[in-house]
């Protein structure tokens, strides 16, 4: 379910750091960022403040799913450069 609450920045990224933000009250209970082929890169869970940072080192196309805890999920494609 998508409900346009996940911000995703910079995007795309030249040096491949990315930024991971809720605007959501409900609180994410997993962050997942995998290759386009399906092998998790990155999987955590946010702060306090809804957020989260991470890298990735190899240019290409990303996707990183949001789960919040009542199971909803955002998915949003990243591009670094």
């Amino acid at each position: 379910v998508l409900n346009n609450s996940l911000l995703v920045y910079p995007n795309p990224s030249r040096d491949g750091e990315f930024t991971v933000r809720t605007t959501s009250s409900s609180r994410i209970s997993a962050i997942r960022v995998s290759s386009i082929s399906g092998d998790i890169l990155f999987e955590s869970t946010a702060d306090e403040f809804g957020a989260a940072n991470f890298s990735i080192e190899t240019s290409g196309m990303f996707l990183v799913e949001v789960v919040y805890e009542d199971n909803t999920r955002e998915l949003r494609k990243l591009l670094r450069i």
